[in-house]
């Protein structure tokens, strides 16, 4: 990423990998996104983040998803200037985080009937050392005569909610709402509340934010017409009701074109991307621009596929 107004220069690095069994169920994924911060003039590194994230999966032999652990490596580099934050420790400029978590699938007549995930996270700077093990979630479904999913019931320590399904769709609630895909249409709060409008394809078309019955932002988004490489990745899994995403930033079927958020007392903050595509549609490089306030920044992305498509 380049600032070509006078500040920082930014370069980002982002690599994916994945690997199936025999099959072709997904056993494997891994990415690292390495994002380097320089002085636009010296060029002194300010600050270097290395982020590596890594599933494993595990199925029976009837092909259902028994175990995913998920490991989270983060490492932070700071230069003369730059130092990072972390929870409620105090600043640091050389950090190490490990974040693991593994979630577990109990499965009787085809259908995921519970789940339980444990996590644990190690941080370790120069001046803290310390590792936290989260209180253990778990998960209970239950289902409509025919397997339809009815309720899923999360319970963490000493605190449960519970999700409502109507003809398998996600219900809507006093403070969410929901459309008839299951997508989150509204939430609010007593003061607040976001709305969010999508196109056909699931593509998020607008969010606006309102506070105390006035608007906050409105963000207006469009998309073009080819296929999200986010989507090469499966979110459903057999015998199990709920999506659940692996190595996917975006949302919707198709490709961000274009961002524009208004506000009422600043300026407003545009992103416009343009895209070239390989021979099956699937974008090959893309080149970003970001400005608000007068400011411009570009991002340049390339994209490279393997035996995925």
């Amino acid at each position: 990423m380049e600032q070509t107004s006078p500040g920082d220069i930014f370069s980002e690095t982002y690599v994916s990998d994945f690997k199936q069994d025999d099959e072709g169920k997904l056993i494997e994924a891994s990415a690292t996104r390495r994002t380097i911060n320089r002085e636009m003039y010296t060029e002194l590194v300010n600050s270097d983040v290395t982020e590596t994230k890594s599933y494993i999966l595990k199925y029976n032999e009837q092909g259902f998803l028994t175990e995913m652990a998920i490991t989270t490596l983060t490492l932070q580099e700071g230069g003369k200037t730059a130092s990072f934050l972390y929870a409620n420790y105090p600043p640091y400029r050389h950090g190490k985080i490990v974040a693991k978590e593994v979630n577990t699938f109990q499965y009787e007549s085809d259908l995921v009937r519970s789940a339980t995930r444990t996590s644990v996270v190690d941080f370790r700077s120069e001046r803290n050392l310390d590792v936290k093990v989260n209180p253990e979630a778990k998960k209970e479904y239950i289902y409509e005569t025919g397997g339809v999913i009815k309720t899923i019931t999360e319970t963490i320590g000493n605190s449960s909610s519970v999700t409502q399904f109507e003809n398998g769709v996600k219900a809507s609630t006093p403070t969410n709402k929901y459309d008839e895909k299951g997508q989150l249409v509204q939430t609010s709060s007593p003061d607040s509340e976001y709305n969010l409008k999508y196109d056909a394809n699931g593509n998020i078309l607008s969010v606006e934010a309102i506070y105390q019955s006035k608007q906050q932002f409105l963000e207006t988004r469009t998309h073009d017409s080819n296929p999200n490489p986010d989507k090469l990745l499966p979110q459903k899994f057999k015998g199990i009701p709920e999506e659940m995403r692996i190595l996917q930033f975006t949302d919707g079927s198709n490709n961000l074109v274009s961002s524009k958020s208004v506000y009422p007392d600043r300026p407003p903050y545009e992103e416009k991307t343009v895209y070239t595509y390989n021979s099956t549609g699937y974008p090959a490089t893309a080149v970003t621009t970001f400005t608000q306030s007068g400011t411009l920044i570009t991002k340049t992305t390339t994209y490279n596929y393997q035996d995925c498509q």
